[in-house]
């Protein structure tokens, strides 16, 4: 069973949420005093997390490895076919969709 690994998506799931959180506060022109602690705590979050998940990461059997490096391969491939969507329409979340591109390569 892959318990560790589906714990260590959980983590890696918040951390990226955080991670959003983050930028979103980064984004603002200049942060109020509650904003500004709010940063300060996700930051935290963020470092927290990452220590939960590579403390997960030391404790990871032959079977997390494996889903693991199957997640991170599909994390690849649809970062591949973003990249190729963009060099094709100029975005990677064109409001067309791709189906002109295959009928039109054929």
């Amino acid at each position: 069973m892959t318990v560790l690994f589906e714990r260590w998506k959980a983590l890696r799931d918040e951390k990226n949420e955080t991670n959003r959180k983050i930028g979103d506060l980064i984004a603002a022109q200049s942060l109020t005093e509650a904003q500004a602690k709010q940063e300060t705590e996700l930051v935290q979050r963020y470092n927290d997390l990452y220590d939960l998940m590579y403390s997960l990461q030391d404790e990871f059997g032959p079977e997390d490895w494996e889903a693991h490096e199957v997640d991170q391969e599909e994390i690849r491939q649809a970062e591949r076919q973003l990249w190729l969507i963009q060099l094709r329409y100029g975005q990677a979340k064109p409001s067309r969709g791709i189906a002109d591109w295959w009928m039109n390569s054929n």
